[in-house]
C-alpha cells in the first residue's frame, strides 16, 4: 500500500509540474512552408507536408544571426512529390542571400515527408514553395 502511495505521488508531481505531458515539444524554430499557388485555383492538388524538419539549418541558426543579424531567411524551392509522399525532385528556384543556408535547406528537404495521394506511381505533384526559416530567439 505504501509503495502504491509513493508511485501515485510521483505521477501526480509529474502531471502538475509539466515535466511529462505526453505532448510533443514545441519546435525550436519557426519553419513556414508556403505551398499555395496565388490566383490559379485550377492547379492540381499538392500533398500536405507532414514532416519538414530542418536539423542542418537549425545547427547554423547562430551563424545566420551573426552574419546577417537576420531572424528570418527565405528561399524558394521547386518540389515534386510522388504519390507515396516522398520527394522525387528538389531544387533551389530562388536562393537566399546565404549559400550555406541554401545548401543545408536542400540537404534537410531531401528527407521531408508529405501525405500520400492516390494515383499512378509514375505521376508526380510539383509545386514551387516559399520556405521561410525563423531563427530561435
Amino acid at each position: 500500500m505504501f509503495k502504491l502511495a509513493i508511485i501515485s505521488i510521483s505521477l501526480a508531481a509529474c502531471a502538475t509540474t509539466g515535466q511529462f505531458t505526453g505532448e510533443p515539444a514545441a519546435p525550436r524554430t519557426g519553419l513556414h512552408l508556403d505551398l499555395s499557388t496565388p490566383g490559379d485555383l485550377a492547379t492540381a492538388a499538392f500533398p500536405e507536408a507532414i514532416d519538414t524538419r530542418v536539423r542542418s539549418v537549425d545547427r547554423m541558426a547562430h551563424a545566420i544571426k551573426a552574419r546577417y543579424g537576420a531572424t528570418t531567411m527565405t528561399a524558394v524551392l521547386d518540389l515534386c512529390v510522388a504519390p507515396d509522399g516522398h520527394l522525387t525532385k528538389i531544387a533551389i528556384a530562388e536562393g537566399s542571400t546565404y549559400d550555406a543556408f541554401d545548401h543545408a535547406l536542400l540537404q534537410d528537404a531531401a528527407s521531408w515527408q508529405f501525405a500520400s495521394m492516390p494515383g499512378p506511381t509514375n505521376v508526380q505533384s510539383c509545386r514551387r514553395a516559399t520556405v521561410a526559416y525563423r531563427t530561435p530567439t
